[in-house]
């Protein structure tokens, strides 16, 4: 009897407690719809500018990403020279993830052949197509490649054990390749080279993006995106929220059920 009773006390917790994972889910969803749809705006009101004519604010730039000093590697997986990469490990079957986003983000140039401006693309979002990205799963059970390894051990990471798979993958621009910037430009005071203005664009919040798609493709992603997360959040929220009034007992109270 009172095993039976603890059961159901259990099954009644999860039960309440995956509602209220539901409604933050839902929450979630629609805040990166609406995400979406700030930077979709962001790239639709931004003229692209020319590089030798730039005004401090909100920009939109095209050219070649070229690097600032010497060219940088990806230090894991096939390791390709790049302007500026983002590497995440992700930790599997575990109840909190081990998640480390190690962006490695110098200066770089982006230039018109003439002209020359520096990006600071520390806090930027980067949308990269499916050319310049690499992935690797490795299995609890699995050896570890030396160069994952020795990428674990710098970052002083967990011991990956018999319970969690790991993830490792990674974002990059190559030297050469041409770019859509839409930042915020400020002034510079450091430019030396007579081609360089004095500008330096960095990120704003909700609003700014790296990619290497065309302008096209990224207002059709968003477009799309937009209705998907917005769409499910309503319905995940809304469905959370309804289970989780109902098995509180507050809709029960206000319904005078």
């Amino acid at each position: 009897m009172v095993a039976g009773t603890l059961l159901a006390v259990v099954i009644y917790l999860g039960l309440l407690g995956g509602s209220g994972l539901f409604v933050v889910a839902g929450v979630i969803s629609v805040r990166d719809g609406f995400r979406k749809y700030r930077e979709r705006k962001a790239i639709t009101d931004r003229p692209v500018s020319e590089l030798d004519s730039v005004a401090m604010g909100d920009v939109a730039l095209q050219g070649t990403a070229l690097p600032e000093g010497a060219r940088e590697t990806v230090p894991i997986g096939e390791q390709p020279d790049a302007i500026v990469y983002r590497i995440t490990v992700d930790d599997t079957n575990k109840l909190e993830a081990e998640l480390l986003a190690d962006r490695h983000t110098p200066r770089f140039i982006i230039s018109s052949g003439e002209d020359e401006i520096r990006v600071d693309p520390s806090e930027f979002t980067f949308e990269i197509d499916q050319e310049h990205t690499w992935s690797k799963t490795i299995e609890s059970s699995d050896p570890i490649p030396p160069d994952l390894e020795a990428y674990v051990a710098e970052h002083d990471l967990p011991e990956q054990g018999f319970d969690r798979d790991r993830q490792f993958q990674y974002e990059y621009l190559p030297p050469g390749e041409t770019i859509h910037v839409v930042g915020h430009a400020i002034p510079r005071t450091d430019s030396t080279d007579p081609r360089e203005k004095g500008v330096l664009v960095t990120a704003e919040r909700d609003k700014s993006l790296i990619s290497n798609k065309s302008v096209e493709t990224l207002l059709d992603e968003r477009r799309r995106a937009v209705i998907t997360d917005v769409t499910v959040g309503v319905l995940e929220g809304g469905v959370g929220l309804a289970v989780f009034l109902w098995l509180s007992g507050i809709a029960q109270l206000f319904l005078g059920v």
